[in-house]
């Protein structure tokens, strides 16, 4: 077993925003290193936690296939009622290839990264997309 520092920060507290972050930088965790340290300490879980375990992993995936698959088919359909559209599609993610705020963004950064500062970056990302 091995101990070993983590930390903690919490911003919210019963569905409100704290004042502020509540940040804790050392917070003392002792750590298994090896499964026969489990079993040392009988620390395995029992075999309704594992139930609930797995149950928690499958249900999981499938809320997450269920959204992508909803999803995908409202993105299908608004692009069927919008074929023309330059909005971004709010059923997709936004990428350089189709979102004019992350292209944008994107310029920005890069012109930033090259040294240019964040007003002039604007101000030829600006320029580059009106071209």
């Amino acid at each position: 077993m091995k101990e070993t520092l983590v930390k903690a920060t919490q911003t919210q507290f019963d569905g409100r925003q704290l004042p502020a972050p509540i940040v804790l930088e050392n917070v003392k965790v002792v750590e298994y290193e090896k499964y026969d340290e489990i079993v040392a300490q009988n620390d395995l879980p029992s075999h309704e936690d594992v139930v609930d375990f797995r149950n928690g992993q499958r249900i999981a995936a499938a809320k997450a296939k269920a959204l992508n698959d909803e999803r995908t088919r409202l993105s299908n359909e608004w692009k069927a009622a919008n074929p023309n559209s330059t909005e971004q599609n709010p059923y997709e993610k936004a990428t350089i290839a189709n979102s004019e705020t992350k292209r944008f963004e994107n310029i920005v950064a890069s012109l930033m990264a090259a040294g240019k500062t964040k007003e002039r970056a604007e101000q030829i990302a600006r320029m580059s997309l009106e071209a």
